[in-house]
């Protein structure tokens, strides 16, 4: 009834986790998805034992029932563990790959309170009529009914005492080319066997996930450490193996496993990529043509040049061409050229006076196979990324984060936030508290404060400090400054979203039981000058809590300058830049702006949930 839906079916596993865990695997050929299993394997210190590598393939034509093979397999393998209450984990492994260890594995086994436990899968493989009735062994049920989750049975993967686990694969004898998963399904869907074996399935994939037909349950989210694992956002499950059943093997489970078995970290890329570096060619590395072109306004221009700079490949081996037309990347592409450019075997700059099209630039350097091009602004791209079932070109999970740029984040948070920001966020960190319920953090960078007073100056429309301020609702301000709001210059977006991502969460570390919307519309930059406006006299701020971050250094920038809380009796004058004071708005912290003497002082200031 379902035709090629479990695909060629060339290696099936068991594996060792700890000592008293075994685990194999059964191979029929070289198949290149077995490197995402032997990866997850290695990564998870599951010492895999592969069966059948280098053997005939005895299971016959796996487009249709087969697979009996396995079984026999199998019951070589742990026949010395029969008398055993050793636990085994059988998976196949060409189409399988592990997200965690051993610990985990266990953990999640247990909590079943099972002797095997087999995956589920939505669909009845290969005898669709299980699904009601069965009448392989006398007073056999149909599939218990569930309320929620998977209801069949899936023999990919599963999970027992190597006693029971004896017991079940000798019950029967099958022959080589009989269906394993039609086998486990008879021993199942008999209530006395499975009551005596105590035989429980996976319907939510706490343990297995099954991909066919469930490809869309599944994503991929980063760990505390910027690792991928598999979430099962049905159930809400942390799968330990994800298996890529039926015709899921071929594009699916590429997917995953371009990300899964710390192949791709969140924070640090692609680890594989490391892994597999080439070293010690001597002399023999390939000569190379790096073609560079910058026809658009993009961001981390800078950060992208660097990057290339600190590339370990011989730049006496590689032909460098930049085409750059932009005037506003010209000056970082000229210092990084200066730096860099004579150390590569060639060197062509084609700069904007040059007045050459990016048509032409791009003939001049080079004949380019199958660019990324896309529409700013617009989810239209040539670059597809997915395969459908029919074959047809699809949108890959992560499509819209490619075209839309979204793996620059971690561009962004590189080079803007503060290095030392994670540890606001640790539990054994305590965050400074300078005065009373005042505390003071590291959160942008010394370059994300450069930068912003550079947006700002280059805007140039700082108001007057008068109290009359038709950029607020009413036109006036109480305790006005000479300042420009970031929705002047068009980020305020972008700022409220900073607010929420990186300032809130350490609002509910420092004032616990207070759960903030993170929104603000007073967001502002000041500029304090001793012939401008210096000080600011005491107030209450118009919001719950207040940030203010420093974004020039005490005593290199400006002199003086500082915040004082006239209740506490305290003052912050030594300010960092890049760190930021957090400080309730109104009735306990009344404070003034100490005066700037020498210099110019630059604050951030956003007042929150007012």
């Amino acid at each position: 009834d379902r035709p090629s839906v479990r695909g060629h079916q060339r290696a099936h596993g068991l594996g060792n986790c700890i000592d008293n865990t075994h685990h194999s695997v059964i191979f029929k050929d070289s198949f290149s998805p077995i490197r995402w299993f032997n990866r997850s394997c290695k990564i998870y210190d599951l010492n895999c034992k592969i069966l059948g590598m280098g053997e005939d393939w005895k299971g016959g034509n796996m487009n249709y029932p087969g697979g009996g093979y396995k079984i026999r397999l199998l019951r070589n393998q742990v026949e010395h563990l029969k008398n055993s209450s050793d636990i085994i984990i059988f998976t196949d492994s060409y189409d399988v790959i592990y997200t965690t260890g051993a610990q985990e594995i266990l953990e999640k086994f247990h909590q079943f309170n099972a002797n095997v436990v087999f995956g589920a899968e939505a669909t009845c493989w290969p005898d669709r009529n299980l699904a009601n009735i069965s009448t392989f062994f006398p007073l056999t049920k149909s599939y218990p009914t569930i309320s929620s989750g998977k209801r069949f049975l899936n023999s990919g993967c599963f999970i027992g005492y190597a006693n029971t686990i004896y017991e079940m694969i000798t019950y029967k004898s099958i022959q080589d080319t009989d269906d394993d998963q039609r086998y486990y399904s008879k021993i199942f869907l008999d209530s006395k066997l499975r009551a005596k074996w105590n035989i429980k399935l996976d319907h939510k994939s706490v343990l297995f996930h099954n991909l066919n037909f469930a490809q869309d349950e599944v994503n991929l989210i980063p760990d505390n450490t910027g690792k991928y694992r598999l979430f099962n956002e049905v159930y809400q499950t942390l799968p330990v193996a994800i298996h890529g059943n039926g015709p899921t093997k071929e594009v699916s489970l590429n997917y995953f496993g371009n990300y899964l078995a710390n192949y791709w970290s969140f924070n640090d890329g692609c680890i594989a990529c490391q892994e597999k570096k080439v070293e010690n060619l001597d002399n023999h590395h390939p000569k190379l043509h790096l073609a560079i072109f910058i026809h658009k306004l993009a961001p981390f221009t800078d950060l992208f040049l660097q990057r290339l700079s600190n590339q370990q490949y011989p730049k006496d081996r590689i032909d460098l061409f930049v085409h750059v037309n932009i005037d506003h990347h010209l000056k970082d592409v000229m210092s990084w050229w200066k730096k860099y450019s004579s150390l590569y075997a060639s060197q062509k700059l084609i700069v904007p006076s040059d007045t050459m099209s990016p048509s032409e630039a791009r003939n001049l350097a080079t004949t380019i196979a199958a660019p990324l091009l896309f529409i700013t602004g617009r989810l239209w791209s040539n670059f597809w990324g997915s395969i459908d079932d029919n074959g047809y070109y699809a949108r890959s999970k992560d499509y819209i984060d490619i075209v839309e740029g979204k793996k620059r984040y971690e561009d962004w948070r590189t080079k803007y936030l503060h290095e030392n920001y994670s540890l606001n966020l640790r539990d054994d960190h305590e965050i400074k508290m300078p005065c009373t319920d005042v505390y003071w953090f590291p959160v942008v960078s010394e370059i994300f404060c450069k930068h912003l007073i550079e947006e700002m100056e280059n805007f140039g429309q700082w108001s007057n400090g008068k109290h009359n301020d038709n950029r607020l609702d009413g036109g006036y301000e109480n305790v006005p400054t000479r300042d420009i709001h970031m929705k002047q210059i068009g980020l305020e977006k972008q700022w409220l979203h900073f607010l929420q991502t990186y300032i809130v969460p350490i609002q509910a570390k420092v004032y616990p039981g207070f759960y903030s919307k993170g929104y603000a519309y007073m967001n502002f930059v000041v500029r304090y000058h001793p012939t401008g406006q210096p000080s600011l006299r005491p107030h209450h701020d118009a919001s719950t809590y207040t940030i203010n971050i420093a974004l020039t250094k005490a005593g290199i920038d400006h002199e003086g300058g500082g915040c004082r809380f006239l209740r506490q009796n305290c003052s912050v004058i030594d300010t960092m830049v890049g760190w930021s004071l957090m400080h309730p708005g109104r009735l306990t912290h009344y404070h003034e702006g100490l005066p700037t003497t020498k210099g110019t002082r630059y604050i951030m200031v956003s007042f929150i949930d007012p």
